[in-house]
């Protein structure tokens, strides 16, 4: 069973952060340092980083995250020229599975707060990361 932890970043926003066994992801890491200080107070190892679109808020501490963990960064296809980093591009239809999570999430097209955003849906937790 995967665990979301709330991880408050900025005067109003929060994180997500999926884990389980010792691992974890991080959604839309705005702030690295929080999702580090998360990594370290739990002991866990970043595997994945999941992007839903390019506002800042949300890729702000990717850069940094992903050159401290090494964690596999994924993202949408079509606003990749906007996000630098991505490493698996991915479209409405994917599927993202993170083998030491245990979890397939499927990429799910959500175009209205940007026109690429994304979505992931895990069906059997109904888990959402939006």
């Amino acid at each position: 069973m995967i665990t979301v932890t709330a991880l408050p970043a900025f005067s109003d926003h929060y994180l997500s952060l999926p884990e389980k066994d010792g691992f974890a992801a991080a959604v839309d890491p705005g702030d690295a340092g929080v999702v580090e200080a998360a990594l370290d107070a739990r002991q866990l190892k970043l595997v994945a980083i999941l992007i839903t679109h390019h506002h800042p808020d949300h890729i702000g501490g990717l850069a940094a995250l992903a050159a401290a963990t090494g964690a596999t960064v994924y993202g949408p296809r079509a606003e990749s020229t906007k996000i630098k980093g991505l490493e698996t591009l991915l479209d409405d239809g994917d599927v993202v599975t993170i083998d030491p999570l245990g979890i397939r999430l499927k990429v799910v097209a959500v175009p209205g707060h940007t026109l690429g955003h994304i979505a992931y849906f895990e069906p059997q937790q109904r888990l959402l990361f939006c």
